[in-house]
């Protein structure tokens, strides 16, 4: 930084960082590591290497002459008088002044400042701290000039002064749009949240807070209303609805009671989210239900009243407002009750088609059939048919051209033509000629042209002179189905190639560029340009047709010979980054090329929030995870902020009628009125207990707790169950805070065992076609040719609509009908159809055209697939043809007369080359392969030919690769389909894919301590892989770790089970170890023995020790009888994990099968452990 030198910042005597207004700092003054100095900024950040930087001003954060960042106003006394040291002075307009120091033309004098230089002083004393805030105040200085020079001079200490920033000493927060350093005073204040008001250039921005919004749920959770009288803060509360006293308490809770009857009825209005209300405490059986706002409907005196909440009209934290509205569409609310909320939808309107819910739909609408079906009537009257492929996109209909005429015209009438050449190509083509359609709006009028001569053949190959060469050799020409010119054999298009002189040249075919039947062009216009795609040729081989494929231009996917039906477009590979630094998963909602900016960040679990297009706020209802602490005490949970970074602030309260303070992070103390005032029985079970008239004795009876419900138990067990379809909780089809698992995806929910036991044992079932799963959505094999739409593109065409996997979507195909054969058209696309006449039967009962061929060692030929009766056998020596006849005319001549046999005793044929008079062997169709003078070596891959034995499409339609391991033309039968996703292969015949989805996402799980299972392995059924918790601990979650139960009982219920009691864990969760307890089994009764046995009190024959010691001498335990008065009526029952009958007045005959039972001294020594001769085999 200070030397000169060729790696230093000063060269030719100029310093780069001082020439930038920067300092420079060389962090190691090392001779070995050079160009390590760095230029500064002022401020310390940001630095560059060895280069000057790149300096920005942050009003916001740096402080500065102009910014919201300064130092307070100071006098300091100097030796020239009273100087401001200030970074910016206010002058009587407001305006920002300029720093003052000493030298300055008298801008300060004896503690005040002229900023605007008007020669009217301002004087910077702080008269009124306590209302400003400690800032200083400007005066005028003839009020205070005397007091501002005596506190200058004698007063003042020497200062600097302090920092002072604007925007944060009002609570707001501070915003510099532009941090150029030559951007200054544009920086403002903004309100932060929940605060509200507009934000202020320059400075502080008046700012309101509605306290309500940050503490309405402290009110809502207590049943009480949040009240904010005034801007002022800390002056909001709650206060007690109507019907209940307590009035409005500051800051929190109200202490609300009931009055009158509500006092014992009030608890039955409350669970349908209803006020009670008693008119006339002094008249019984008066007290009155009420509908609580915004829900409606006619009180009910003595019950509880029918409400209805319709969240499409009301104002509500749950409502639709103006969601729906604003995008044109209906809102609907299909289940009308205070009870059932967040449950609205919008639904599109007039043409549309679709809904959403909890947010607005995105609508389809297919063109052809809006307005009254106007544009299906414009095609249809043109003879023509309307299409709306794209019914997310408007304008996207088109009439299209019905075969055999082809053509289509986007919004509006096509211009329909017919080549005819496109059927009878073939006739000219294998004759050497070129076919041509002169009108392409008359039939009949396709001629075939000499390539030579003017000579033409109407709807027939012309008889064609020549002359010169191709005279006498033309033949050779024709033979390689090329046309013969001036000496030389030409590829007849759509085939392309160069010229070549006495012999047939190479063509080559681009089925992208070229215009033909098979072409990505058929003469209609290229498919994948007006799909906005890229046309990709597989092969130019004359012999591979069909093999183009369609591209996306952006995204991914591709599709054989036919437009891609949706390109793929996955945003999160661009923008994931902005999700993964803030710990968040990237999701696009839609991946269609079409559909952009719909990706957002989704917060992790158990945090919730998404955000489209940037970073989610993440809340975290810690009740989620630590709720099943209240639940199991018969509590409920409640989380004071949600807020991702506050943790630990949840809390159990008392549910009605007990009562008791709140419980920060645990159970809280609730005390029972009346008979249930240190009852036990029911808090053993899970339960609470209800007394509902304290002056009436045996009237207590034990109630369930939610989400468990059920039949109330008078002084007994109440009998509870879990819907874990209806019912919300860690096990259940919808968790606190996340959508029903089924319900999302538009399936129902079935809980087979509704008993509390049995958990996570729901499962989602198909509402459209079948399938049903057990704890995740459900695979439904739907038959897509069974929607009318479908099956109206394949019958249109006359070819027949194939599902062949109903649990695989978009997979249907319209395919050829017999005796027709051709690709098949998948999703949509109508099938490309050909009559071959030599593939299919001459006449009933009889061989096809290629048998009759192949018995004369010739091949058969169809020359027009549109026109029957034109097939024809065809010579391998001469080339000569015989329209329908069993065989053609074939005499050998030349060399071949002599040794035709050779190549026909190995099933060849003899082709004479009339230029050198040699001959070879060739193999026949399908079959490849030639020899000179001799048996030709034939090879026939069954996964590229055409033939009886061949594949033929089997492995391509079910997405799998063909491989013939020997192409031998002997070796048949022997080709096998490969799986290109996933591992598995068949001979002859598709293969059953299997993919280990774990393989991908085993990480994923183990990273959280738990087991990876995929269920299924066929590529067909993808997402169903689950993370699993290892035991002991219990639970899964299909995709996503899981969240685990750590039921201690499973390790110490013998603790319990050997004294004859029940064990039971109250949290499950896996940080709660040491809260299982025992209990007493009814009808004795005790306080529940934590981590040990239960100290049980029996109330009958039990409760004397010596019929109790009939009972434990035999290491069995006493139950009492059902009548707890009789001294004689008692049972012995076995201890687990011994069984028998209970016996009555005397031990039980009690057996222990140690093979089969679980204990310590057992094969099986503990629920978690192997059976150890199970293990050994």
């Amino acid at each position: 930084c200070v030397d000169a030198c060729p790696s230093c910042a000063t060269k030719l005597g100029v310093n780069k960082c001082e020439a930038a207004g920067q300092t420079c700092e060389d962090p190691t003054h090392d001779p070995a590591k050079t160009n390590d100095w760095q230029c500064v900024c002022p401020g310390g950040s940001p630095k560059a290497r060895a280069n000057a930087a790149v300096c920005t001003t942050d009003e916001c954060a740096q402080p500065s002459n102009f910014g919201a960042h300064t130092c307070k106003h100071t006098p300091r006394k100097t030796e020239n008088g009273c100087v401001c040291m200030c970074d910016w002075q206010l002058s009587k307009s407001g305006s920002m002044g300029s720093m003052f120091g000493p030298g300055v033309d008298s801008p300060c004098k004896a503690g005040c400042c002229d900023p605007d230089h008007s020669g009217s002083a301002w004087c910077m004393i702080d008269v009124d701290a306590a209302e400003n805030q400690g800032r200083p105040e400007c005066q005028e200085a003839d009020a205070v000039l005397k007091v501002a020079t005596g506190a200058c001079n004698t007063a003042l200490p020497p200062s600097n002064g302090t920092e002072l920033n604007l925007c944060a000493d009002e609570g707001q927060h501070c915003v510099d749009p532009d941090t150029g350093v030559n951007s200054i005073m544009d920086w403002i204040c903004e309100c932060v949240a929940p605060s509200t008001g507009t934000p202020t250039a320059g400075r502080p921005a008046a700012c309101t807070l509605d306290e309500c919004a940050v503490h309405a749920g402290t009110c809502q959770a207590a049943g009480q209303l949040c009240t904010d009288p005034s801007d002022a803060d800390g002056d909001w509360g709650c206060e007690c609805p109507q019907g209940m006293t307590g009035g409005f308490v500051a800051g929190g809770a109200a202490a609300c009671e009931y009055v009158g009857e509500c006092v014992v009825y009030g608890h039955l209005c409350e669970a349908a989210k209803q006020t009670c209300e008693d008119p006339d405490k002094a008249t019984p059986g008066n007290w009155v239900c009420s509908c609580a706002a915004p829900s409606t409907g006619a009180s009910k005196v003595g019950g509880v009243a029918v409400c209805a909440l319709d969240e499409c009209v009301a104002v509500c934290p749950t409502c639709a407002g103006t969601t729906c509205a604003s995008a044109g569409q209906a809102c609907r609310d299909p289940v009308k009750s205070p009870l059932n909320t967040n449950d609205w939808l919008c639904e599109c309107t007039g043409d549309g088609v679709g809904s959403a819910e909890q947010s607005a739909a995105q609508c389809s609408v297919d063109e052809c059939a809006s307005n009254g079906g106007a544009n299906n009537a414009l095609c249809g009257n043109a003879g023509q048919m309307c299409l709306d492929a794209e019914p997310m996109v408007q304008g996207s209909w088109r009439c299209s051209c019905q075969a055999p005429f082809v053509g289509f015209a986007t919004r509006g009438v096509a211009v329909c033509t017919l080549d005819e050449c496109v059927a009878h190509a073939d006739t000219c083509h294998f004759a050497g000629q070129t076919c041509v359609d002169p009108n392409q709006q008359a039939l009949g009028d396709w001629r075939c042209e000499c390539a030579e001569t003017d000579e033409f053949g109407v709807a027939a190959a012309a008889e064609c002179t020549g002359h010169g060469w191709c005279a006498a050799n033309g033949h050779v020409c024709a033979a390689a189905a090329q046309s013969c010119i001036d000496g030389a054999c030409h590829c007849i298009a759509p085939q392309t190639g160069a010229e070549q002189a006495g012999a047939a040249t190479s063509c080559v075919l681009d089925e992208c560029a070229a215009v033909c039947p098979t072409c990505a062009n058929s003469g209609a216009g290229d498919v994948c340009e007006a799909a906005e795609q890229k046309c990709v040729e597989g092969s130019t081989h004359t012999a591979d047709t069909g093999d183009w494929m369609c591209v996306c231009l952006v995204g991914t996917s591709s599709a054989v010979a036919m437009p891609v039906d949706t390109c793929m477009l996955d945003e999160c590979d661009a923008h994931g980054a902005v999700c993964a630094a803030a710990g968040q998963q990237c999701e696009d909602a839609d991946r269609s090329e079409k559909s952009r900016e719909d990706w957002a960040c989704v917060c992790p679990s158990p945090l919730t929030g998404t955000a489209q297009g940037g970073v989610a706020a993440c809340v975290f209802d810690e009740c989620t995870t630590h709720g099943s602490v209240c639940q199991g005490a018969g509590q409920l949970c409640f989380d004071v902020d949600t807020s991702a970074a506050s943790l630990g602030n949840w809390q159990c309260e008392c549910t009605a009628p007990t009562t008791g303070a709140p419980q920060p992070a645990a159970a809280a103390t609730c005390v029972g009125v009346g008979e249930c005032e240190g009852e036990e029985l029911c808090a053993s079970m899970g339960q609470v207990c209800y007394d509902p008239d304290v002056a009436t004795a045996g009237d207590w009876e034990c109630r369930c707790v939610a989400p468990q419900a059920g039949s109330h138990g008078a002084q007994s067990a109440a009998l509870c169950e879990l819907d874990e379809c209806t019912s919300v909780c860690s096990t259940c089809a919808q968790v606190t805070g996340h959508a029903h698992t089924c319900a999302a995806v538009a399936q129902d929910c079935v809980d087979p065992n509704p008993a509390v036991w049995s958990t996570s044992d729901w499962l989602c079932s198909c509402t459209v076609g079948e399938g049903r799963r057990v704890g995740a959505p459900a695979v439904c094999a739907e038959d897509e040719c069974a929607d009318p739409v479908n099956a109206q593109v394949c019958t249109v065409e006359e070819q027949v609509c194939v599902d062949a996997d109903t649990s695989k979507p978009g997979d249907w195909v319209c395919r050829c009908p017999t005796p027709l054969s051709g690709a098949d058209g998948v999703n949509a696309p109508a099938a490309s159809c050909v009559f071959d006449e030599c593939a299919v039967n001459y006449q009933d009962g009889a061989l096809n055209g290629n048998d009759i061929c192949a018995q004369e060692l010739q091949t058969c030929k169809d020359a027009s697939y549109a026109v029957e009766g034109d097939w024809a056998c065809i010579c391998p020596y001469t080339l000569d043809t015989n329209l329908n006849a069993p065989v053609a005319p074939c005499q050998p001549h030349g060399a071949c007369m002599a040794n035709a046999h050779v190549c026909a005793n190995v099933g060849q044929a003899c082709v004479e080359d009339d230029a050198t008079g040699t001959w070879r062997c060739e193999c026949l169709a399908p079959a490849s392969g030639v020899a000179e003078a001799g048996p030709a070596v034939c090879m026939l891959d069954e996964c590229e030919a055409h033939c009886k034995t061949c594949e033929e499409g089997a492995c391509s339609h079910e997405g799998q690769a063909c491989h013939d391991p020997h192409p031998e033309a002997g070796s048949t039968l022997d080709w096998i389909c490969e799986c290109v996703e996933g591992a598995g292969s068949r001979l002859v015949g598709p293969a059953h894919c299997e993919l280990d989805e774990c393989a991908e996402h085993r990480e994923l799980c183990e990273a959280h301590g738990q087991a990876c299972v995929d269920p299924n392995h066929s590529v067909k059924d993808r997402h169903d892989w689950s993370c699993v918790c290892v035991a002991p601990d219990t639970g899964s979650a299909v995709t996503a770790p899981a969240v685990c139960d750590h039921d201690e009982c499973r390790e110490f219920d013998m603790a319990c089970s050997n004294v004859g009691q029940l064990c039971i864990d109250l949290n499950k969760a896996m940080e709660s170890t040491g809260d299982w307890a025992c209990l007493c089994p009814p009808p004795s009764h005790g306080t529940p023995g934590v981590a040990g046995p239960a100290e049980c009190a029996f109330v009958g024959a039990c409760s004397n020790e010596d019929v109790r010691a009939v009972c434990t001498e035999a290491g069995q335990t006493c139950i009492d009888g059902e009548d707890p008065t009789d001294a004689t009526a008692f049972r012995c029952a076995c201890l687990a994990p011994s069984v028998g009958t209970p016996a009555a007045g005397a031990p039980a005959v009690c057996t222990l099968d140690e093979c089969a039972s679980v204990c310590a001294h057992c094969a099986t020594p503990s629920r978690d452990a192997q059976n150890v001769c199970a293990a050994a085999g």
